[in-house]
């Protein structure tokens, strides 16, 4: 595929439009030969793509995990958009687009997330057609939902107080303080908060999938409440 315009740095320092028409891509330079690897070549299009393993699917949105012998797990999401929803993001930042900017504000504020090793986008004179975020994979994680259907079930009920009291005094502490610098995710629901067994015998809480995260000085209560709603 030609035409694709190399992105000088990640995007995702705000929430903008990265392309207005035809294809931008930036891969990590110690990325590329690994995503070729699997398929996910510089000059390829990747919304035609389907590497790996599917773990998630819709009407726009394809989720594939893909093992590399080196570099270990990582998750690659592709949204594409034919006639369902295909004017929904004109001349507006796409899911994709969002997430990097939320993985990065994340990091910023030392809440653990998701590494955004690419990303590729393609626009039609202002209309979205395809876009892609690859993430680098966690090692030992699973979402708070498994962890609770798997494994704190099966504790017994002093475990089970101990491991309740320590994940919530985490997510508290991470709530606390993304809220403080008006950052909010607004879709954090137990599927997208991955734990990881701590050395110390606590866990590691680590958020994910935020195409809805912003920074919101005004009205803040719709936002709070987005974030602290039972899932």
């Amino acid at each position: 595929m030609t035409g694709i315009r190399p992105l000088p740095m990640m995007p995702g320092n705000r929430r903008k439009v990265v392309c207005r028409h035809g294809h931008a891509r930036y891969i990590d330079p110690s990325w590329v030969s690994i995503l070729a690897d699997c398929g996910l070549a510089p000059d390829a299009d990747w919304s035609a793509l389907s590497p790996g393993v599917r773990v998630s699917e819709s009407k726009v949105t394809n989720c594939f995990r893909v093992d590399h012998p080196v570099a270990g797990s990582f998750y690659f999401k592709r949204y594409v958009y034919t006639r369902y929803k295909k004017l929904r993001y004109f001349m507006r930042p796409s899911k994709a687009s969002n997430e990097v900017f939320g993985y990065r504000q994340l990091a910023e504020l030392g809440i653990p997330t998701l590494e955004v090793v690419a990303f590729s986008e393609h626009r039609l004179f202002g209309r979205l057609v395809s876009a892609c975020v690859v993430t680098r994979g966690i090692d030992g994680s699973r979402d708070l939902e498994t962890f609770a259907r798997e494994e704190w079930s099966a504790m017994t009920s002093a475990d089970r107080q101990q491991a309740l009291q320590l994940i919530r005094e985490t997510l508290f502490t991470q709530v606390r303080r993304a809220h403080a610098a008006n950052f909010f995710h607004q879709d954090l629901h137990w599927r997208n908060l991955l734990l990881v067994d701590d050395v110390d015998g606590g866990y590691r809480i680590h958020w994910i999938d935020c195409p809805r995260a912003r920074y919101q000085r005004l009205r803040r209560n719709p936002p709070i409440l987005a974030d602290l709603a039972p899932p």
